[in-house]
């Protein structure tokens, strides 16, 4: 997931277009991550900006969500977890010990499959604070909206470098665990 801020009134200069990467390196040591190191959420960029006097209500802030079980399928892949669920960027990690779950058993066991849409880009009252979730598969919404406000630029394929096994499959149950915990994400992935 990403966060993108766009100005609402655009200037000339591309520099007003402002990025931030789940791992940029301006921002690396900026704020407190999220639980596994992985992503920033919303309300620590918003504060980010603030901080360097930014008004953020000048700015369209867009983010990206993906299909929950895609996302499960790449995390696992990702982060190799352990015996112990641990991730391979957690103190501790069992390097001899990596996948020692399958992937339904480690998320029915409540491992680590990424942050769920609430979790990223709303806060903690459930006020959403970005004015554009897009899914990530819907590059046409994506480019339509950045025509719309003016930007000449277009979001390319989402490119997941972490797949190494499309065989991996979710049985029924561990497809249950994920609508229920990311039930906010599949009612907004279905508009």
């Amino acid at each position: 997931m990403w966060f993108f801020f766009f100005p609402k009134v655009l200037k000339e200069n591309i520099e007003d277009i402002k990025c931030i990467e789940n791992n940029g390196p301006k921002i690396k040591d900026k704020f407190e991550y999220n639980s596994n190191n992985c992503h920033i959420n919303a309300s620590k960029c918003i504060r980010y900006f603030f901080e360097k006097n930014i008004n953020i209500s000048d700015y369209y802030i867009i983010t990206t969500m993906r299909d929950p079980i895609k996302k499960a399928i790449s995390a696992y892949n990702f982060y190799q977890p352990d015996n112990n669920l641990k991730l391979y960027s957690n103190y501790g990690y069992n390097r001899e010990k990596k996948y020692y779950y399958d992937i339904n058993e480690y998320i029915l066991k409540g491992g680590f499959v990424g942050e769920n849409i609430l979790d990223f880009a709303y806060d903690k009252s459930g006020n959403k604070l970005v004015t554009h979730i897009f899914n990530i598969d819907d590059k046409k919404s994506i480019n339509n909206f950045l025509k719309l406000i003016g930007l000449n630029c277009t979001f390319d394929k989402h490119c997941n470098k972490k797949i190494k096994n499309n065989s991996i499959s979710l049985n029924k149950d561990a497809i249950k665990y994920l609508k229920k915990t990311y039930n906010k994400d599949y009612e907004l992935l279905q508009n």
